[in-house]
């Protein structure tokens, strides 16, 4: 049987004393099973945050090679993810950072707020060098767009 390949990669890193979990996603064609095993591994990734000795999480969404195809409608499936662990999220993610180097994202995030809202700041970045800087600098941060403001 040949194994679904992964339409993520997430990785866990401390940097600057910060828990990061860095999710990107992999340019390669979108299918169903693929987006099942994704939203699988968003999920286990988030379940990490009710561990005792997790504090304070980030989250760095890469989708610079995110081909959503037209007819996307798995959505409401991530939001529900989400929704499920609002209070945890809440309780331990201090914001998160989408880093896209066009606008696409928007677009997606338009349609996605119609299923749920973040609990944190969500910021927009368009590279690693400006993730690194609203990560690691405050004063930095706030130059750039929080999505959540934007598409109120």
């Amino acid at each position: 049987m040949t194994e679904i390949q992964e339409l993520l990669l997430i990785e866990t890193k401390i940097e600057k004393g910060k828990l990061c979990f860095y999710i990107t996603a992999k340019d390669i064609e979108i299918t169903e099973l693929r987006i099942v095993k994704a939203f699988s591994l968003i999920e286990n990734a988030v379940k990490q945050l009710y561990r005792d000795d997790i504090k304070k999480v980030y989250f760095v969404y890469n989708i610079n090679e995110l081909n959503l195809p037209s007819n996307f409608t798995q959505i409401g499936d991530l939001a529900t993810i989400l929704k499920n662990h609002e209070t945890i999220l809440a309780e331990k993610l201090v914001f998160s950072i989408v880093q896209n180097k066009n606008n696409v994202f928007s677009l997606f995030f338009k349609l996605f707020r119609e299923y749920y809202n973040p609990v944190k700041a969500l910021y927009l970045c368009k590279d690693s060098e400006e993730t690194r800087r609203c990560l690691h600098n405050s004063k930095s941060r706030d130059s750039f767009p929080n999505i959540c403001n934007l598409l109120l």
